[in-house]
């Protein structure tokens, strides 16, 4: 720390702040080189424990590469297991690309298949009172509503489920604040017949769904389940429309990556299809009240 001894000699004071000073960026690098030669000379082992006791994670040291799309990390993936590999023999357990973005567009491929026209729909009634303080008041005046619509977000359908619920729970209100600004003497329909069951099936699938998004975005190590919990959704979500021979046949996860979706011999007649307690509900409501 002093190359002569006579600088110290002539130039150091004990005064609060020197002296601070000379132990932060004078003896601490100088006991921190001399500890990590002694430990760069010592072998060492690291704790790989995929138990879930939390003391033990607390201790050990895991390595994730972490991707924000299908397309991304792939060339840094490469070059850390080429390092691996020529260092130490192994590589990174490759459990495949981000797939967030693709189990969202299933689902909206779904909805646009559907022609319900869900997402011109919530997205409309959020537009209705956005950024509009005159149009919030008269809508909570007319409609006696303490609630106003959710935006929805076009590139996370999984995670629109209280955005279409809340939708359905402030339906009425909307209708009652469109009449009293029109002051219609005749109701006319705002939607079409079957649009209201599709929504609570909707709301049902994403139920389904968005626990697994929220379960699995984590750093804990629940890779050991990720394929039996995959296996049970595909399994949950199929039995919704296919027949139940079909389903007793796909033990495996690899039956259910070679079966048939599309295969109109799979599944059930139109009338046994499960869109969900809540939507065969309201579809039995309204039957009800056009046959009447």
């Amino acid at each position: 720390m002093f190359p002569d001894s006579a600088i110290a000699k002539k130039n150091f004071a004990l005064s609060e702040r020197k002296c601070s000073f000379l132990v932060s960026f004078g003896l601490a690098p100088y006991f921190t080189s001399l500890l990590e030669t002694k430990l760069f000379k010592r072998n060492f082992v690291l704790l790989f424990d995929k138990s879930m006791n939390k003391s033990f994670q607390l201790k050990q040291m895991d390595f994730h590469l972490s991707r924000d799309g299908p397309n991304e990390n792939w060339s840094f993936h490469e070059k850390v297991n080429k390092l691996l590999g020529e260092n130490y023999g192994t590589e990174l357990l490759n459990v495949g690309s981000c797939g967030l973005h693709k189990v969202h567009g299933a689902c909206k491929s779904v909805m646009v298949a559907a022609g319900w026209g869900l997402e011109k729909v919530l997205k409309s009634m959020y537009r209705l009172l956005e950024d509009t303080p005159a149009r919030h008041e008269d809508y909570f005046r007319t409609s006696q509503s303490t609630q106003a619509p959710l935006k929805f977000c076009a590139h996370r359908w999984l995670e629109n489920s209280k955005v279409a619920q809340r939708a359905f729970d402030i339906l009425p209100h909307l209708k009652n604040h469109k009449q009293n600004l029109l002051k219609l003497s005749e109701q006319q329909p705002t939607m079409t017949y079957f649009y209201l069951p599709g929504w609570h099936f909707f709301v049902s699938l994403n139920k389904q769904l968005e626990p697994f998004l929220r379960k699995y975005q984590t750093d804990n190590l629940l890779l050991p389940f990720l394929s039996t919990y995959l296996h049970n959704i595909n399994i949950a979500i199929l039995r919704q429309f296919v027949k139940k021979e079909r389903i007793a046949s796909l033990s495996r996860t690899r039956d259910i990556l070679n079966f048939s979706v599309n295969g109109p011999q799979n599944h059930v007649t139109g009338h046994t299809v499960d869109i969900g307690f809540v939507a065969d509900s309201v579809f039995k409501d309204l039957k009800r009240e056009r046959e009447n």
